[in-house]
């Protein structure tokens, strides 16, 4: 592939053609005016056996070739999409549309700068001749100039460049040429000013009235009246802000301190509420209360394994002893649900050393937050691994539920590991996977 691009310089143009490429891939190496580049295929993946050769060469016409040698191979990626020739031609395409606009936008720049490049010439002021008409005049009116009469006034001239740097001064210079009619200069150089001619260069667009201009408040620039008149206003604008927030954070502290207040009272109006208190009774500290509930659930615990079918729980095939625990699951039995379960689990979803009272209160809180319509199954029982004492079960739960506007599905998948403790099955560990 060759392209040609609008520039007779190729060492601007290879750097161009650099910069772009190393702009969209890292692997780029120059080997002369030769550039290599790995990487450029049909797909976003970077395929460093994808090799590209570009050589930049001056053509005729001021113009410049790129001649891109391109080997890729093809990627099962792309598909069907479009011809993977088609994708890597747009890929070059973009990088030479790049190149063109960066030589385009260096074109103009050096345009600039020449447009910009200081070119004084030397008029006269106040309407009489200009010193540049005197380059038209004979040899003979240069060889022999004549001196100005004493009552004209003196000649001054001034530097006329709309675009001229504003760092340069006005400096004036008195130019005495001394006249020699057989030299070579003034045939050279044409007219020269008079000997008594003052050059006086100036910049035209300067008012008579810079003076005023200079008093004016200037970018990067701070007038120190107007920051006087200024600065009371600032200082009261800070001060109102500083206000403002003490304010705001006095009102949330005191609202914070009565929201604290408010639950204080809350929790003891509950605590003397309970209904456990007893006229007369001993008062009980917060770690007795919980010690005793954890007795009643505990002793409930026991009884409920007491009274669960102990057929059910003897079943030696753990397929058919995980249908009579989910069968347990349907009910609304609590203590039979947990009795299934041993003394400690060991993972409980995302508890560790859970007990069976615990796994009883959790599972009570479940049967209370069920909706009315609420079905269980165990679907896709794997028996993943299993010894005489241990074994390890994966099965997806398949709960549906009806809240009254349409049924729900869940389905979570579970892995449960059961220990055979006194001859029977029990759940040491329950999680659901993902």
């Amino acid at each position: 592939m060759c392209e040609m691009v609008d520039s007779p310089d190729a060492a601007l143009v290879s750097l161009a053609l650099e910069k772009c490429l190393r702009a969209q891939w890292s692997d780029v190496t120059r080997e002369g005016s030769t550039l290599v580049l790995c990487g450029l295929g049909p797909t976003h993946r970077i395929n460093r056996n994808d090799r590209a050769v570009f050589e930049v060469k001056p053509a005729d016409g001021d113009r410049t070739a790129i001649e891109a040698d391109v080997t890729y191979l093809a990627s099962a990626l792309v598909g069907d999409a479009a011809p993977q020739n088609e994708l890597v031609q747009r890929k070059l395409d973009g990088v030479l549309e790049l190149v063109r606009m960066d030589i385009d936008l260096a074109r103009r720049r050096a345009f600039q700068e020449n447009a910009n490049e200081l070119k004084p010439r030397l008029v006269s002021k106040g309407g009489t001749t200009a010193v540049a008409e005197a380059h038209k005049a004979a040899p003979a009116a240069v060889a022999a100039p004549q001196p100005l009469p004493a009552e004209e006034p003196r000649q001054s001239a001034d530097l006329i460049e709309d675009d001229i740097l504003p760092s340069l001064p006005p400096v004036a210079q008195v130019v005495t040429p001394e006249p020699d009619a057989g030299s070579d200069h003034f045939a050279t150089y044409a007219v020269l000013p008079q000997p008594n001619a003052v050059i006086e260069p100036q910049l035209v667009h300067r008012n008579e009235d810079a003076e005023t201009h200079e008093t004016e408040d200037k970018p990067g620039r701070t007038n120190p009246e107007r920051a006087k008149d200024r600065s009371p206003l600032k200082i009261f604008a800070t001060l109102l802000v500083v206000f403002v927030l003490a304010g705001v954070g006095q009102e949330g502290w005191l609202h914070r301190a009565q929201l604290s207040r408010q639950v204080g009272n809350w929790r003891s109006r509950w605590s003397g509420n309970a209904p456990d208190v007893v006229p007369g009774a001993p008062v009980l500290t917060p770690e007795q209360k919980a010690a005793e509930q954890l007795a009643a659930r505990e002793a409930a615990a026991a009884d409920a394994e007491s009274a669960a079918d102990a057929a059910k729980l003897a079943e030696p095939d753990p397929k058919k002893w995980l249908a009579n625990w989910a069968d347990a699951l349907k009910g609304q039995n609590a203590g039979a649900q947990a009795a299934f379960y041993a003394d400690q689990v060991e993972k409980y979803f995302l508890r560790w050393n859970v007990s069976r009272a615990d796994v009883m209160a959790a599972q009570q809180t479940a049967i209370g937050s069920r909706s009315q319509s609420w079905t269980l199954t165990l679907d896709d029982v794997v028996v993943a691994q299993q010894t005489d004492t241990t074994a390890r079960i994966l099965l997806v739960k398949h709960i549906v539920t009806d809240n009254g506007r349409g049924n729900v599905e869940q389905r979570l998948p579970t892995q449960i590991r059961l220990k055979r403790i006194n001859g029977q099955w029990r759940i040491v560990s329950e999680q659901t996977l993902g």
